[in-house]
């Protein structure tokens, strides 16, 4: 027997384990081109548009193997089934099997969206639909429109248009539509294969996708009329809103500090009212009450003895809800005293140039003494001579004050501000007595005017031909789509003049809010009561506006 040399046998060992696993390695095939087309339909049972079936399988081929993806989202059956069929796909087939009884004379439209896509290249079939009838015809009406916000005028985007076959209002809130559609970026909707006949309207932007009305979370629209589908049909447009909460409720109650809570509204309240839910809780001179917001109230509170504040809340004289109130303990608050929480501080402070030539200045709690002899304002072009900053309007939140007798934690001077100077604002200590009897420290603030070149003038007229009895409210825009100017106008022989001084170069829009019900404001509208919300009327033309340059424009108002 020959014999190796132990030396010489390992490299040919490493050799041949090194051959066989080249040979074993599988080089895929070069050349060719990659597949860019979606798979395609060869067949379908029972066939594309066919009539009188009757049946509840269907089976659609195609050219190559298939995938079904996201089938709950992307795949529709119109008219709506009471029960999601069964969807699947094997090999090249997918399957469907119908679980309702489906109505007779009435057309099916399947469609699948982005659902089928190729297995090895991932290639969409977009948009494929697939329509029979179980009557003797294929229904070829269609619905239409446009659907765009009622607030903003913006198309209404991921919205969708329902139709139901009866005009009670409370379909939208138990009941899935009977057709439907989604509306594309430009707000566009188009439902076909409709079948003639009268139909209630709804555009709703379903969030949750369970096609029911959810009035706190969701927009409507609505047509107070059916409509009526048949050849002579035309668009049918719809504007959706949020409606207000049918009922004021208390949503929830934040104390952020001791001595402050906020208690939130679901809706805006008019008149609100706090009394005691016992006789010996009163709002008295250690309990105040302010609106933050239309929807917030604000109660402030000290040298208060009972555990919880308990009150019955009031709109109106209309009892609302009730609410308690749970005082903080003294350590608490003798805690946040000393870290500093009650401190006087600033909380903003605007100088209104140069068109209204008003200084404000808000404080972060209710204020019972102010100082003014301790509170300067120097501009830089008056040799450093101090303004007056006398108030000469008070205010809490959003509530005008009468005079400084009642609490108040903004007030507004009159002043005459120069273009291009800068203004120091100076609190000296003890200027400022806060409703918890606490004094500030030193406050300092900066602001600097601009120059008179630098803003242009709007000399703008309105027309309109049919002037009723509604108050009009005019907007004016800046680029950033923010209202920067708003006056309610009259119109003259249907004209009127408007001459807007000070703005600063930018491009604006405008906008008029026909105000029907006269609250000075936009209001929305209401679905049960088959209120409309107030019409918003958006200027066609964009305004150029150019610093130290008087811009005229006329804006004829088409209603």
């Amino acid at each position: 027997m020959i014999q190796v040399n132990r030396l010489i046998r390992i490299p040919i060992l490493f050799l041949a384990a090194w051959f066989i696993q080249g040979c074993a390695h599988i080089t895929p095939l070069g050349g060719g081109t990659k597949d860019n087309d979606p798979p395609k339909v060869i067949k379908i049972v029972p066939k594309q548009k066919e009539v009188n079936v009757v049946g509840k399988n269907i089976e659609i081929e195609f050219d190559e193997y298939i995938v079904l993806r996201d089938v709950p989202n992307q795949v529709s059956i119109i008219p709506t089934l009471r029960n999601a069929p069964e969807i699947t796909s094997k090999g090249k087939k997918i399957n469907i099997t119908l679980k309702d009884q489906l109505d007779a004379n009435t057309t099916y439209t399947i469609r699948f969206g982005e659902a089928i896509t190729d297995l090895h290249d991932g290639n969409v079939l977009s948009g494929f639909e697939y329509c029979f009838s179980t009557g003797n015809t294929i229904d070829s009406f269609s619905v239409q429109g446009k659907v765009r916000d009622a607030f903003t005028n913006y198309p209404a985007k991921d919205t969708w248009v329902y139709l139901y076959k009866t005009m009670e209002d409370s379909i939208v809130y138990k009941e899935k539509p009977y057709y439907y559609s989604r509306c594309d970026e430009d707000g566009g909707y188009k439902i076909s294969n409709v079948k003639p006949g009268s139909y209630k309207i709804i555009a709703l932007n379903d969030k949750n996708k369970n096609f029911t009305y959810e009035q706190s979370e969701e927009s409507i629209g609505f047509l107070n009329n059916a409509i009526r589908v048949n050849a002579d049909s035309t668009e049918f447009n719809l504007v959706i809103f949020k409606e207000e909460p049918s009922r004021t409720f208390v949503k929830k109650i934040v104390q952020p500090i001791s001595g402050k809570a906020l208690i939130i509204l679901s809706r805006t309240s008019i008149s609100p009212q706090l009394t005691p839910y016992y006789s010996k809780t009163a709002l008295g001179a250690d309990r105040i009450l302010n609106f933050e917001s239309n929807d917030t109230l604000v109660v402030w509170y000290k040298n208060i003895n009972d555990d919880t504040l308990r009150y019955i809340l009031k709109d109106r004289d209309l009892v609302i809800d009730t609410i308690s109130i749970i005082s903080p303990s003294q350590k608490k608050t003798e805690k946040e005293f000393s870290s500093g929480k009650f401190k006087v501080s600033v909380e903003k402070y605007g100088h209104s140039f140069p068109a209204a030539n008003q200084f404000s200045i808000s404080f972060n709690h209710p204020i019972m003494i102010v100082d003014t002899s301790k509170i300067t304002l120097i501009s830089s072009k008056k040799k450093n001579a101090s303004i007056n900053l006398k108030p000469d309007k008070f205010s809490f939140g959003n509530q005008k004050l009468r005079s400084e007798s009642d609490y108040y934690n903004t007030w507004t001077s009159n002043i005459n501000y120069e273009f291009e100077a800068t203004y120091d604002l100076l609190i000296l200590p003890g200027a400022i007595k806060n409703y918890f009897d606490v004094t500030n420290d030193t406050i300092k603030h900066s602001f600097t005017t601009g120059l008179k070149e630098n803003y242009g003038r709007l000399l703008l007229t309105l027309t309109m031909d049919s002037v009723n009895s509604s108050t009009y409210i005019f907007q004016l825009l800046d680029s950033k789509m923010k209202v920067i100017y708003e006056v309610e106008v009259l119109f003259t022989n249907n004209e009127s003049v408007l001459i807007i001084p000070y703005l600063l170069g930018d491009t604006y829009s405008t906008r008029l809010i026909i105000d029907s019900n006269h609250d000075h404001q936009f209001t929305s509208g209401n679905y049960i009561n088959h209120i409309l919300p107030e019409k918003i009327i958006d200027g066609a033309v964009q305004i150029k506006i150019l610093s130290d340059w008087d811009t005229e424009n006329k804006w004829k108002i088409a209603r």
